[in-house]
């Protein structure tokens, strides 16, 4: 199945969704994150983007089981590096005791 986005259209999305991250819009830019990666599953960069958003958002299970599916050895340094903090995060905020101060 082809994508119905140019490539030229996935970048300029990608960095779209990257700017609102910075400004901390990070349920906006997941949403174009999700649209990338949906368009383009060999788009890790907007898959990892979309798990960082969630775990800013709170969405720390969600972000842990998507975390989960990602083969670390098919990224690139930065982004792998990337992944393994953001499974370090998870764990910890979903840790007993961690959840024990949340409540």
């Amino acid at each position: 199945m082809s994508s119905p986005f140019s490539e030229h259209q996935l970048d300029f999305m990608y960095w779209h969704a990257v700017s609102k991250m910075r400004i901390s819009l990070f349920k906006d830019a997941a949403i174009l994150f999700r649209l990338i990666a949906a368009a383009d599953p060999q788009r890790k960069d907007a898959l990892v983007g979309r798990i960082y958003c969630m775990v800013r958002e709170g969405e720390l299970q969600d972000a842990s089981d998507l975390l989960s599916q990602i083969d670390v050895k098919s990224l690139g340094p930065i982004e792998a590096e990337l992944v393994v903090r953001l499974k370090r995060r998870c764990e910890f905020e979903l840790s007993p005791g961690q959840q024990a101060k949340a409540a």
